[in-house]
């Protein structure tokens, strides 16, 4: 529907939507005029955020009457700012909690009033329950309806299916039972090399919930120049690289792997990969240990926790710009496994060294 995310989206757009391409209510687009009654409201807004959620997922617009005229709505419902409002009523009427993109909140040229536009997903978690109607809702046409046994029953398949890929891809990866004598040894991870006998290594991983989709479809060459373009620049560390282009880049079918050498030349000491379908993984065994003496003078390993939570805060950045290219708008669970750090003491954040 729109060519921009959410949080790009401008009155210009809005008014360009409604008014130049004449697109209005239906399956996966709904205005609401006003915010009314509110205890009425609280039921008829869970209904409708949770009908998207549970279908194929669409657009709520606040402040825009059921024939397309823009009016706009108050920036405040019962003396709360409305996205506050809206977060409230969403969190405590509809369960399991979906996920929806943060409202846009976009004023109205020569008006105190605002639009509101919400983004719901298809959420994998469904069917969503409005609670308290005890009721599933769905979106049939360019309306709300009750949801049957039958489509309760497909919802709740759906999930299910979904959770079964989730979790194979995951055991495929060895990340998904942290008892196995397995977890995290990938084919890329058995390669990084340490000093320390046993390694200790940490392993990042982003996973988008629709697994089985290729999300990257861009030819190689301008992929490889969009990643390298896009290597570093993220908060907090603005200068720092999450990976290397050119120091060993390996093509794979189904995506790439970055590569820095390790202490031996068979060895790494990270890599990170991206595979089509939108999943990352960095892995490292160095930069994540300090030596340093203790009182006795006794040498002793520390785990580097700084390391840890940087290289995350960095990735993070990287993901918000790498799920837009792949126009993925669906959860995404960032997975940080570590291997072999239990003995370790944690160093970081500050000068003192801790036996937690």
């Amino acid at each position: 529907m729109f060519t921009k995310h959410v949080s790009e989206l401008t009155y210009t757009n809005i008014y360009d939507l409604i008014n130049v391409q004449k697109i209005g209510e239906g399956y996966g687009l709904d205005f609401k005029r006003e915010i009314g009654n509110l205890e009425k409201a609280k039921k008829e807004f869970s209904k409708d955020v949770s009908a998207f959620a549970n279908s194929s997922g669409g657009y709520l617009m606040l402040g825009v009457d059921n024939g397309g005229k823009i009016v706009g709505v108050d920036n405040s419902i019962n003396s709360k700012p409305v996205v506050e409002w809206i977060n409230q009523v969403l969190s405590s009427n509809v369960d399991p909690s979906l996920f929806y993109f943060d409202p846009k909140i976009i004023p109205i040229p020569d008006s105190e009033k605002i639009l509101v536009i919400i983004h719901i997903p298809e959420n994998t978690k469904k069917p969503h329950i409005v609670t308290e109607l005890n009721s599933y809702f769905i979106r049939v046409n360019d309306s709300k309806k009750s949801a049957n046994h039958y489509q309760i029953r497909d919802m709740f398949e759906f999930s299910k299916n979904r959770t079964n890929e989730f979790n194979d891809f995951l055991k495929k990866r060895n990340l998904f039972d942290e008892d196995d004598s397995e977890f995290a040894l990938t084919k890329n991870s058995k390669r990084l090399d340490s000093p320390l006998i046993p390694k200790p290594m940490v392993i990042f991983s982003l996973i988008p919930e629709y697994i089985n989709e290729v999300k990257i479809k861009m030819p190689v060459r301008e992929y490889k120049q969009w990643l390298e373009d896009n290597s570093k620049g993220y908060t907090p560390f603005p200068s720092m690289a999450l990976f290397y282009m050119l120091s060993d880049c390996e093509q794979r079918i189904d995506g790439l792997v970055m590569k820095r050498s390790g202490h031996n030349s068979a060895g790494m000491n990270s890599y990170f990969e991206v595979v089509d379908n939108g999943y990352v993984e960095a892995g490292f065994s160095h930069s994540i240990s300090h030596e340093y003496t203790d009182s006795g003078g006794k040498l002793q390993i520390a785990f580097y926790l700084t390391n840890v939570i940087g290289y995350e805060m960095l990735l993070l950045g990287f993901a918000k710009k790498f799920y837009e290219l792949a126009e993925y708008c669906n959860e995404v669970v960032l997975q940080i496994s570590f291997v072999n750090v239990l003995n370790f003491k944690l160093f970081g954040f500050h000068d003192q060294y801790s036996n937690t």
